[in-house]
């Protein structure tokens, strides 16, 4: 079991206190969720205990309250993307490191991957679970706009505690994590209430509804992960599938199931935990078949060589625009397959971009 979170504050462009809490020690990984979560901050037990108990070993876990929302300042005059992205900037700065990772989950993705384009020096790495580069009615498709339009006009009703509002929550929760039990529900549902109003709910969805990041996804060059439920009733597989296809070198993996945030009771949970530590921390990253290997070096050269072979590159364009020879360029691509172990150029780019060995464009 992780250590209790430590909670600090931290101020974002315009003056608003946000609330940070983190766990665990190693590099820091940033949990961006923008509104959503069924947790409070000081006390997760529903949707991010398990995240917690498997990355604190080995990362430094990252949560925050986003403006409007727990404790973070309440009242608030700006819910819109800018102001959201203002907002991450300022708790990556309060981490006082040189580049952190990011993990994006539901809304919170399109939040990531925006940042992570605009700020490529300060995010190493990119995680994304269960979200999207276009917002609901940016799909072109009628059937998601009218469910858009229905959502918005329920939301309000289900965030602010009234007599009904319990109707609605269960409404939304059930579709959240369809395979919960009633217990699980009802404890996601009880951290909802009083975590922010109904109105502040309805200013979130809009916004997260109108966005669309297609073009800073496809800016992206940091090495990045996506998952998605095949069954996600919040947001469809297909888009979680696009959003992988916009972002270059994007490693995409389905999970099995329909929790729109995975459940520490899932069964594809410990296969999609293993995928998530395995990328945060690639140089832990080793096989439970499989005896520790020597860890894997290649010469600045051959990695420089092996990230435009990734691109697609030939010997020959590779040659010239590092102004080597071809017979050279082969040279450098054998000693880098030799040192990761691989047969095939492919399965050379392929590891040694799990690994974290490839140069940053």
């Amino acid at each position: 079991m992780p250590e209790r979170a430590s909670i600090n504050f931290c101020t974002s462009r315009d003056g608003t206190r946000l609330a940070v809490a983190s766990v665990g020690d190693g590099p820091p990984v940033v949990v961006v969720t923008l509104h959503e979560g069924g947790d409070k901050l000081d006390a997760p037990t529903f949707a991010s205990r398990h995240l917690e108990q498997a990355f604190a070993e080995h990362v430094r876990h990252v949560r925050y309250d986003a403006r409007g929302c727990g404790m973070s300042d309440r009242e608030v005059h700006r819910l819109d993307f800018e102001a959201f992205e203002e907002d991450l900037d300022a708790v990556v700065s309060a981490l006082g490191t040189d580049s952190v990772m990011l993990f994006g989950v539901s809304h919170g993705g399109s939040l990531a991957v925006r940042y992570a384009a605009s700020h490529p020096d300060r995010i190493s790495r990119v995680m994304l679970y269960g979200t999207y580069a276009r917002g609901r009615r940016r799909r072109q498709d009628m059937a998601q706009a009218k469910e858009a339009q229905a959502i918005l006009d329920a939301i309000e009703v289900a965030f602010d505690d009234l007599p009904y509002s319990a109707t609605f929550r269960r409404a939304f929760s059930s579709q959240y994590w369809p395979s919960a039990t009633p217990a699980q529900l009802d404890i996601a549902e009880s951290f909802n209430v009083g975590r922010m109003t109904g109105e502040v709910a309805a200013a979130y969805t809009v916004a997260c509804f109108d966005i669309d990041v297609s073009d800073q996804a496809a800016q992206l060059r940091c090495p990045v992960l996506v998952l998605h439920a095949r069954g996600d009733r919040i947001v469809p597989f297909d888009e979680g599938r696009r959003l992988a296809a916009l972002i270059p070198g994007a490693r995409f993996v389905p999970i099995e199931g329909a929790s729109h945030v995975p459940l520490e009771t899932d069964a594809a949970w410990p296969l999609a935990a293993k995928e998530m530590v395995a990328f945060l921390r690639p140089d832990l990253a080793v096989s439970a078949s499989q005896p520790r290997q020597r860890a894997v070096a290649l010469t600045s050269r051959q990695a420089q060589v092996l990230r435009l072979v990734s691109k697609g590159q030939t010997d020959k364009q590779i040659a010239r625009a590092l102004s080597l020879s071809p017979r050279t360029v082969e040279m450098h691509v054998a000693a880098a397959m030799k040192a990761l172990g691989s047969r095939t150029r492919a399965e050379a780019t392929h590891l040694a971009s799990q690994q974290g060995l490839l140069p940053l464009d």
